[in-house]
């Protein structure tokens, strides 16, 4: 095997390893707007959520604007998990509504993903069948004064996301809809077009060699 062949053979494997590979993708909270709060006494949604008690700290999210929110710091896979609700103040169903599709309260456990390829604030929306359809959109603001939005850390790829119907008023627990967010890599496309490369180099050099 000549030198070149063993450069081009290992360029192929490498790319093909690095094909596989995927980008980084972290979530953060920008709190511009927000507020720590505890979880009050009257939060209970149902089922019961491990991992987000009564008494922990929250950064919460309300009124007509406000520009922090949840955010990706590159292109991402990003996940959404229905854990639980206790809706019976104002809605009878709560949705969480992305550019690609609406996550219900119907099933716990049920989820939705969609790829955000730029970074930034993460694109979704809490909305409600009460408030006559109102809703709150992340890093942007709610259509409705009682509507609040609050999250909690898990760890660098997921996060639990509160919604409330009745902030400012008798039902300010954030539990009318709860769900986990986790983000996940996206496969590098340069790493395909490296693979291709190097394949195809190797295919001239055999039927060089053959020629």
């Amino acid at each position: 095997m000549t030198m070149m062949t063993k450069l081009l053979t290992a360029g192929a494997l490498a790319a093909a390893m690095t094909a596989g590979a995927a980008q980084a993708a972290t979530l953060s909270l920008d709190a511009t707007g927000g507020s720590v709060i505890a979880l009050p006494s009257s939060y209970n949604p149902s089922p019961s959520v491990a991992g987000a008690s009564i008494g922990d700290l929250v950064t919460n999210f309300s009124g007509l604007t406000f520009t922090g929110g949840l955010k990706v710091d590159g292109p991402a896979t990003i996940t959404f998990t229905y854990l639980g609700k206790e809706a019976s103040f104002m809605n009878s169903v709560m949705e969480l509504v992305l550019g690609t599709g609406v996550l219900s309260d119907a099933v716990a456990g049920a989820s939705i993903s969609f790829v955000q390829l730029t970074a930034g604030i993460v694109n979704f929306k809490f909305a409600t069948s009460g408030l006559l359809g109102q809703s709150i959109t992340n890093g942007v603001g709610s259509t409705n004064v009682f509507l609040d939005m609050a999250f909690k850390q898990i760890d660098a790829d997921s996060y639990f996301a509160f919604f409330g119907d009745g902030g400012g008023n008798n039902d300010n627990d954030l539990d009318d809809m709860v769900v986990r967010i986790d983000v996940a890599a996206v496969p590098v496309p340069a790493a395909g077009f490296l693979l291709i490369g190097a394949l195809g180099g190797l295919a001239a050099l055999r039927r060089r060699k053959a020629a």
